[in-house]
């Protein structure tokens, strides 16, 4: 069982296992909204999932969690293996 924050105090409880990682910065168009990421991906029983980690590497920004992919307005689904390669593939090539 896998337990993970996405904000606010706020966690969602799904089987699986972590599979592949990975950890960098993201660049955006204004050199000071750097975000240092992490990305979790893992596999359960009906999918997979990604666990998306964002905090700015400025002083004073703020950090933020999220689990994809979101179905509907709170709902939580899995990818297939075929979208985890269409969306997340340039951080997880080996999928």
């Amino acid at each position: 069982m896998q337990r993970v924050h996405i904000g606010d105090g706020e966690f969602v409880e799904f089987e699986g296992r972590e599979v592949d990682l990975w950890e960098g910065v993201v660049d955006s168009i204004d050199p000071d909204d750097q975000f240092g990421t992490t990305l979790r991906l893992y596999e359960g029983p009906d999918g997979y999932r990604v666990h998306e980690v964002k905090w700015a590497l400025s002083p004073g920004g703020a950090s933020e969690s999220s689990l994809h992919p979101v179905v509907g307005y709170w709902g939580y689904g899995a990818y297939t293996a075929e979208e985890v390669a269409e969306k997340w593939g340039q951080y997880f090539p080996t999928l």
